[in-house]
């Protein structure tokens, strides 16, 4: 009878996310949050001040493609809530369309749904404060 109460008590404490992993996505959602700023303020200068810096903002912005990739794996790994893992899928398209938002309307002769692309990018930069928001209140609520 005890080996199957400890069991279960193996179980549960399996499924409670490391404490560790939660500071983990926490942190590597920071960094993104942060790149997603960093992105902004590379297409504003490119827009304001120099046309070179288009090409780091595109070369940027594929390094940012990776970081929900990263979401996920941790999220997965760690046995994150539910939400976590939804959330770093939802990013991953969010991420995924933002190319396709500025060269497929110029493609199809529609520039302004173009416009879309900062909009996304909005998105994208809400979505991942929020999971974060809540991933720190499981950090807080793991450390008492």
């Amino acid at each position: 009878m005890s080996t199957f109460v400890e069991k279960q008590t193996e179980q549960k404490i399996s499924r409670v996310p490391r404490r560790g992993m939660l500071l983990s996505y926490f942190w590597f959602g920071c960094l993104f949050a942060l790149g997603v700023v960093i992105q902004v303020f590379l297409a504003g200068a490119g827009i304001f001040a120099a046309g070179n810096m288009w090409p780091i903002h595109t070369m940027f912005g594929s390094m940012l493609a990776l970081f929900p990739i990263v979401l996920f794996i941790l999220a997965l790994v760690g046995r994150l809530p539910k939400f976590a893992t939804w959330s770093s899928v939802i990013l991953f398209v969010l991420v995924g369309i933002q190319s396709p938002l500025i060269a497929v309307p110029q493609q199809a002769h529609a520039p302004i749904v173009s416009a879309l692309h900062p909009v996304n990018a909005m998105a994208i930069f809400a979505l991942i404060v929020v999971v974060d928001v809540l991933i720190w209140k499981r950090v807080r609520a793991t450390a008492e």
